[in-house]
């Protein structure tokens, strides 16, 4: 599907004026995508336009929401149901399910949604870790968002603290369309999330993969594992436009790396004075690994770490804002990093 080229805006819980998040409220959760996806008359928050998203139902007494995308491919997210694991293990978390569809009839009712139940029956966006639940803690976010894609992030633990299977100082989420390569591409809408498998470890993490080598970031893999697909990502529908939903999966090449963006790559600067940057490729799988298109707006840095945590930069015309987040429990490497640009996403 062809689509005019967007101009993404960045929203940020350190703004004048922004809503903020709180532990103990999912209410809050909603009222921050509602500013920044929607808003009032066209403005989020202050002098902020918003996104330009549509709420298609809205159900304040159970606190669920569906929002429409507005452009694109003009799919539905659902965000509901919101409840917490437990208060007591380094696991635990609060979270809303989240499903997109194709179309909705109501808040809770839809059509062709992804993933579908059988393939994950509670798909989740988790949003503060054990150390919060039921206090008043502000939960510091970011959001960047276009007409039909957008990026959230979420300082999930209590005072930057470690919690259990990857709790560090982030969760995050993605939804929308992707930059296909795939002509006249109309199923190219992409969901990521986790889900509680038998014990925390076999999680599936909104920061990274159960402290192995796969690393993850909101997610992403490294180039070594094409063929592995952990199930944080599902697209609509394949690149011969049948629906699915299939496993995808982003993936960047990490160079001389051994799986972290911005770890063991290139120096900082490279020996000829330059940054490079590897694109976010997005891999679908239905029935072998094919490469679909990229992640809107998305480059990552083959350097160590060369900016500080939302940081906006001048590279060339475009801006960018990085983003940071801490490295699975237990191990000591460096922070990814991930840079966002700001001047337009092609999403065709």
């Amino acid at each position: 599907m062809s689509i005019t080229t967007t101009t993404p805006f960045y929203f940020n819980s350190n703004d004048a004026s922004a809503p903020q998040i709180t532990a103990n409220s999912a209410a809050s959760v909603l009222a921050v995508l509602k500013a920044c996806l929607v808003g009032t008359s066209g403005t989020a928050y202050g002098v902020k336009p918003s996104a330009g998203w549509s709420i298609a139902f809205e159900d304040d007494t159970n606190v669920a929401i569906a929002f429409q995308m507005a452009t694109g491919n003009k799919r539905y997210l659902r965000l509901g149901n919101p409840t917490n694991t437990g208060t007591t293990g380094y696991e635990d978390y609060s979270y809303f399910e989240v499903r997109g569809y194709n179309a909705m009839t109501d808040v809770n009712t839809g059509t062709n949604a992804f993933p579908t139940t059988a393939q994950h029956s509670t798909w989740r966006l988790a949003y503060a870790a054990q150390s919060a639940i039921n206090t008043t803690t502000n939960i510091p976010w970011s959001l960047i968002a276009s007409g039909n894609f957008f990026y959230l992030q979420l300082q999930v633990g209590n005072n930057g603290n470690n919690q259990g299977s990857g709790w560090g100082s982030c969760g995050g989420f993605y939804f929308g369309d992707v930059v296909s390569y795939v002509p006249g591409d109309t199923m190219q809408t992409i969901i990521t999330g986790w889900w509680l498998g038998a014990n925390y470890n076999q999680t599936g993490n909104p920061c990274w993969s159960n402290n192995t080598s796969s690393y993850s970031y909101l997610p992403f893999k490294g180039s070594d594992s094409f063929s592995n697909y952990d199930g944080y990502c599902y697209i609509y529908g394949s690149a011969q436009q049948a629906y699915g939903p299939y496993v995808a999966q982003m993936h960047f090449d990490e160079m001389q790396g051994n799986g972290w963006a911005g770890y063991t790559g290139q120096p900082n600067p490279a020996p000829t004075g330059q940054f490079f940057f590897s694109k976010a490729l997005v891999f679908e799988n239905s029935g072998t690994a094919t490469i679909r298109g990229e992640m809107p707006g998305l480059m990552i840095p083959l350097h160590p770490r060369p900016f500080p945590d939302q940081y906006q930069i001048q590279i060339g015309t475009d801006t960018y804002v990085t983003w940071l987040n801490d490295p699975p429990l237990g191990n000591n490497a460096p922070s990814y990093e991930i840079l966002l640009d700001m001047s337009t996403w092609n999403t065709n």
